[in-house]
């Protein structure tokens, strides 16, 4: 036997690390006559490098940077290239570290119980028996209340952004209706810090933990300041532009951000390890959508370093309840699933083991060479829907 790698109208022909992928026309695929001999996917980690490489022809086809959609898009309605505009993106979202991040472990043992993960110094976490530390939690509410949207909304999503209150859309069909987002709110996030006692005690703008909820559980915590890294990929401008932005609005409410974009693999090492305090990077929903999604994200079960999504060592025994119930309900009743899923939502915002950022409005850009060019809105790639009838003209 040899069994070849296929990708429905592609078969696997190369892969050169950090370059591309190669694919070739599958000739035996079943649905179609795939058109093209082959379809490249090349790997551009500088967004400003991407655009200028598509502007000269030497990519077919790309999606927009966000702060680039403007630009490119004033060309599209002048006719230069091929354009489709979605809402159906990628959130942009902060994962909280939760649990001690010098020391990964598992959330449970090989017999269901829970371990003991330590806990962040500054974002919280829980107990051996899964009982969540009550100063973590007003922490990370007080850095949702802390961010000014309006000002991320010009600064990065070129004013094409729309707040995320959940791990859902809100156009999707378990959204919970009426959950609204975090307002900004500075003088919230500024009550939130001190009733988890974080206190600007010297008077340098920094404020530092004086809480018994901290020390109860290590005394070192005692006067250290409010301070964490914040970590996203490099070459992503617009996320680099987030990361600035959210460490100014920070500051204002006394917190220090030691902000940095560092390379796109080491961030995702250090984000499934659980090695960091906090990370900025991208999520993508499904089509359609499937509200169980969030099982393999914030469940006990993905809570394993260097293989689960469960980054952030989030537990919350309610939300797991919800999701079981949900995914195995008799009949599966739409509006009652609704309801379940709805709650499950809802806990995750109240709790912020996530900040949701924002989704925006995206912009796919194709020579105008392309044959076969036919965005579909119910589509789940809308633009690569029909890839396998694209002819490119030379």
């Amino acid at each position: 036997m040899n069994p070849q790698v296929t990708a429905g109208p592609w078969n696997f022909l190369n892969f050169r690390p950090g370059e591309q992928v190669t694919l070739a026309a599958n000739t035996e695929w079943v649905d179609d006559v795939v058109v093209p001999q082959g379809w490249i996917y090349k790997n551009v980690a500088d967004q400003t490098v991407q655009v200028e490489q598509f502007l000269v022809g030497q990519l077919t086809y790309m999606g927009v940077p966000t702060a680039r959609v403007p630009e490119l898009g004033e060309r599209v309605a002048n006719g230069e290239f091929y354009g489709h505009y979605s809402t159906r993106a990628n959130t942009r979202f902060l994962s909280f570290n939760m649990a001690d991040p010098n020391n990964p472990q598992p959330a449970v043992d090989e017999e269901g119980n829970h371990l003991d993960q330590g806990q962040h110094p500054i974002f919280g976490g829980y107990t051996a028996d899964g009982v969540a530390t009550p100063g973590g939690l007003k922490v990370r509410q007080a850095l949702n209340y802390g961010m000014n949207f309006e000002e991320i909304n010009e600064g990065v999503f070129a004013g094409l952004g729309i707040q995320m209150p959940t791990h859902s859309r809100p156009d999707d069909w378990a959204f919970p209706t009426g959950l609204e987002n975090y307002p900004y709110d500075p003088d919230m996030a500024n009550q939130a810090l001190d009733e988890a006692g974080w206190v600007d005690e010297d008077g340098d703008g920094v404020r530092e933990c004086v809480s018994r909820d901290y020390l109860s559980v290590d005394p070192a915590f005692a006067g250290s300041p409010l301070e964490f890294e914040l970590l996203t990929n490099a070459g992503n401008t617009s996320q680099e532009a987030l990361g600035v932005l959210l460490q100014d609005q920070w500051g204002r409410i006394g917190a220090k951000v030691n902000f940095s974009a560092i390379d796109f693999n080491v961030l995702v090492d250090d984000l499934v390890g659980q090695t960091y305090d906090a990370i900025m990077i991208f999520w993508s929903f499904g089509f359609p959508f499937d509200p169980d999604g969030i099982s393999a994200v914030f469940a006990t079960s993905a809570d394993i370093p260097g293989s689960g999504f469960n980054t952030g060592s989030y537990y919350n025994a309610r939300v797991e309840e919800l999701l079981d119930t949900a995914r195995t309900l008799p009949g599966c009743d739409l509006e009652e699933r609704k309801a379940l899923y709805g709650e499950a939502y809802t806990i995750l915002h109240d709790e912020s083991p996530w900040m949701w950022i924002g989704i925006a409005q995206t912009l796919a850009v194709g020579q105008l060479s392309i044959e076969g060019w036919d965005p579909h809105p119910q589509a789940a790639a809308e633009v690569l829907w029909n890839e396998e009838s694209w002819f490119v003209a030379p």
